[in-house]
């Protein structure tokens, strides 16, 4: 873990620009957790880092600039990056499950194996081009998300909530939709083969 704080430590240390100004510990405890950003009204910027494993949970990295950065295999459970620059992130096997992703900029990130079960939030994110390939996004909520030209394949889908997203060339092969809430949105304009659909019956139009 040493070598995650030191990340966060340096991710953050351009932020900080006095820590006895700002009247807090400076010390690497309250720098490991990104609510010190936001305690000085300051942005969490990390782009291209590397926090593979770390352990982010619960943490808040609100319109953050993390483009590039990995969080494969990260525990990110009820993480707060609403309105991040996540474009090109590697999150895969990450745990996001419970994270909250509303409006964030995700395109060309890697999502592979990623869990956003739970009821993770991603309304309004722009997940152009993503590998979310078995991903676990069960109980998943996402309103105007845009999935154009996603990798979705074997992706679990079932019970999520899906409202008006887009899925223009997006890749459904042997995904699951199980008991998914659809509306406003055209499957049609997506790749079906093998496709497991709401009410239990299997698409094959794309195959």
């Amino acid at each position: 873990m040493l070598r995650h704080h030191r990340a966060l430590i340096a991710c953050l240390a351009g932020l900080v620009f006095s820590a006895a100004s700002a009247g807090y510990a400076f010390d690497e405890a309250a720098l490991s957790k990104a609510e010190y950003a936001a305690r000085i009204g300051a942005k969490f910027v990390c782009e291209n880092c590397d926090l593979s494993g770390a352990d982010m949970s619960d943490m808040y990295i609100l319109e953050g600039k993390v483009a590039g950065a990995n969080f494969s295999g990260a525990n990110l459970e009820g993480v707060n990056m609403q309105g991040a620059d996540l474009a090109g992130a590697n999150f895969d096997g990450a745990n996001l499950a419970k994270a909250l992703l509303s409006g964030s900029l995700l395109p060309g990130a890697s999502m592979v194996r990623a869990d956003l079960s739970g009821g993770a939030r991603l309304d309004h994110a722009d997940l152009t081009n993503v590998d979310l390939s078995g991903a676990n996004l069960s109980g998943a909520k996402l309103k105007r998300t845009k999935l154009a030209g996603a990798n979705l394949r074997e992706a679990n889908l079932s019970e999520a909530a899906l409202y008006k997203v887009t899925l223009d060339g997006a890749d459904l092969t042997k995904a699951s939709l199980l008991n998914a809430k659809l509306e406003g949105v055209h499957l049609e304009t997506a790749r079906l083969c093998e496709t497991v659909l709401p009410d239990g019956s299997t698409a094959n139009d794309g195959c």
